[in-house]
Formats: structure tokens, C-alpha cells, sequence
């Protein structure tokens, strides 16, 4: 047996597996972050109800709550409208609801974005109508196709009239765009919130 003991104190001690911790993920929805938001403002407590002078049932804690609420519907429309403002965009293909050479569009608050060849023209909602603003990637290769990034599970529908030719459905939406080599070995990169485009470089 001592040479058995001995084999062991000679052999390298087996390493066992180290467990990392990873950072937890939440994936975002707009649903469920305005059911969160509208939940938090309500109270859960149980319902009472008490007796009158008379014998009668007064009014439930429920209805005074209820009525309570419904005094202050301004911090509950600000609240979602933060909400919302604070989502992502979303870059929807153009398979035919946008103009000829527009490759992604995008919808934030009070503008329209259509993405083509690299360059980026926001439709701005003023109190003097639309107003355009583009962004040209001067001096850029010509003819650099948009690739969506991150498939959402959302998709877009247009129905507009009664002409079902004319309808567009089931549009993928991606969370960024990308145009591969617009400059020599450059990347450019579309993202944002609702409230403003975002682009990099890369």
C-alpha cells in the first residue's frame, strides 16, 4: 500500500470546476413595465366595510381609493409617457410602407427616421408642419446595404384601406442597423430611445 500512497502524493491535484457568477439579465418589455409602473400606485390592501349609525354598509376602501386615483390622472399619464420615452427604437425593414431606397424606418417621439445607404433623414413634427434633417456620411462608399441587429419579437402591421394588395404585415423590427464598411474598415451603427437617434462608429 505504500506505493499506492505514494502514486498519490506524486499525481497533480485534480482541478475542480470554478463556478462564475454572471451578471442577471432583465429583458425589457413595455407592457410589463407600465403594468409595474400603474401597479405601484395602487394600494393592495383588503377590502373593508364598516356600519352606519343606520345599520348600513358605508362605502368600501376600494371606492375611496378608486376615487382618490381617478383625482390624479396627470402623475400616472406623465409616468407612462416617461416610460415610453425612455424605450428603444425600433428599426422596422421597408418592405413597401416607405418610399423607393429607404432601407429601415423608425418611430420616436413627435419624429420619423428612414435609414438609406448609411445616411439617416429625421422627419420632425413642428408647430410649422414636418421639417426633414439628414445626416450624410460625406465622402462614404455608395450602395452599402442596412443589416438589422437584434430581432425583436414585435412586428408591424400597415392596413391602410380596404385594398388588401396595398397592405403590409408581419414587418420585422430589429433594435439597431448597421452598415458594414461605409468607410474603410468603419462600421456605422443606428440605435437610440424614443426621444433621440444614437450612432457609432465602429
Amino acid at each position: 500500500m505504500g506505493w499506492l500512497r505514494k502514486l498519490r502524493t506524486d499525481r497533480n491535484e485534480r482541478v475542480g470546476p470554478v463556478a462564475e457568477t454572471m451578471e442577471p439579465r432583465l429583458l425589457y418589455s413595455a407592457d410589463l413595465a407600465g403594468a409595474l409602473l400603474l401597479a405601484s400606485t395602487a394600494q393592495d390592501a383588503a377590502e373593508q366595510r364598516t356600519l352606519t349609525h343606520s345599520g348600513e354598509y358605508g362605502p368600501s376602501n376600494a371606492t375611496a381609493r378608486a376615487s382618490a386615483t381617478a383625482t390624479q390622472p396627470a402623475a400616472t399619464e406623465a409616468t407612462v409617457a416617461e416610460t415610453y420615452a425612455a424605450l428603444p427604437l425600433t428599426f422596422e425593414v421597408n418592405e413597401g410602407q416607405a418610399g423607393s431606397g429607404v432601407d429601415f424606418l423608425a418611430h420616436g417621439s413627435g419624429y420619423g427616421i428612414a435609414l438609406s445607404g448609411g445616411n439617416a433623414t429625421l422627419s420632425l413634427a413642428t408647430a410649422h408642419g414636418q421639417q426633414d434633417v439628414t445626416l450624410a456620411l460625406l465622402g462614404a462608399k455608395q450602395g452599402v446595404q442596412g443589416q438589422g441587429l437584434g430581432l425583436l419579437e414585435g412586428r408591424s402591421n400597415y392596413i391602410l384601406g380596404d385594398d388588401r394588395s396595398k397592405w403590409h404585415t408581419n414587418i420585422a423590427n430589429y433594435g439597431s442597423v448597421v452598415y458594414r464598411d461605409v468607410y474603410d474598415g468603419i462600421d456605422v451603427r443606428y440605435y437610440g430611445t424614443q426621444r433621440q437617434l444614437e450612432y457609432d462608429f465602429i
